[in-house]
């Protein structure tokens, strides 16, 4: 039976069987892996802190054929700030949803794996606007999947000036009016002034930066995030889920 180490974090659990769980593990140097962890369930389990999700560390793996066992972890991080609250905790389960649905088995994904570990520890350590992070991440996610959305020029005349922005979901990214108006109306989505501008700073800003940032309305972040949730779904065909919780949670 063979044994590696591997840095990941946990995105998803299930419990099997009597005291067992099922992990999705996303790792930096193997993408998804699926994995069984044995016991956690029993008061007092040793690895129990392993069997959660935000768990970050260096997950020891035996791997018989395409199964593998966790039997051991250095555990780095819990994020466990991210769970004290029930918002917090759905701004960090979608960033673990996403990641489930974009990372695949065998296919590492270095820059979605270090964004999601700056971006957990700006949900739990940092005071920053948790819709401005997700959203940062989003965007970012999408990017990292082939699908990179610009707010900065119109992406069908390409003019930098755009007095009144819309969004269109097939361009992917921002087109003028008169642009728009000859675009299909179901395809196009016509941002406010204060969204615009949120959409322009989160496409130009590091996610590690966003603390140096204050945003004046989250209801303009929170109509970002929903357009943004939107094109994913169009995109990847997947709904996030956590999102959706959130949406009934926050307005």
């Amino acid at each position: 039976m063979e044994q590696i180490k591997t840095q990941a974090v946990v995105l998803r659990t299930v419990a099997y069987k009597d005291n067992d769980k099922l992990l999705t593990l996303f790792s930096l140097e193997n993408g998804k892996i699926f994995a069984g962890i044995k016991g956690v369930l029993k008061p007092k389990a040793k690895l129990a802190f392993a069997a959660q999700p935000f768990c970050f560390g260096t997950f020891h793996l035996a791997q018989k054929g395409t199964y593998s066992t966790v039997v051991g972890c250095d555990a780095e991080d819990l994020f466990f700030d991210i769970t004290k609250d029930i918002e917090r905790y759905y701004y960090g389960a979608t960033l673990l949803e996403i990641c489930d649905i974009l990372v695949k088995e065998n296919e590492p994904n270095v820059a979605l794996f270090i964004n999601l570990l700056k971006a957990l520890k700006l949900l739990a350590y940092d005071k920053c606007e948790p819709l401005a992070v997700v959203n940062k991440f989003v965007i970012d996610a999408l990017k990292f999947a082939g699908y990179k959305i610009d707010f900065l020029k119109c992406k069908k005349c390409l003019n930098e000036t755009i007095n009144k922005p819309f969004f269109s979901f097939s361009r992917g990214g921002v087109v003028c009016f008169p642009c728009a108006s000859r675009e299909y109306p179901g395809d196009i989505k016509e941002l406010s002034n204060g969204e615009f501008a949120i959409f322009k700073l989160l496409q130009g800003v590091e996610i590690e930066n966003l603390t140096r940032y204050k945003f004046s309305s989250q209801q303009n972040l929170l109509s970002c995030l929903k357009l943004l949730v939107a094109f994913f779904a169009e995109k990847t065909e997947c709904k996030i889920k956590s999102c959706e919780q959130l949406f009934k949670m926050i307005g």
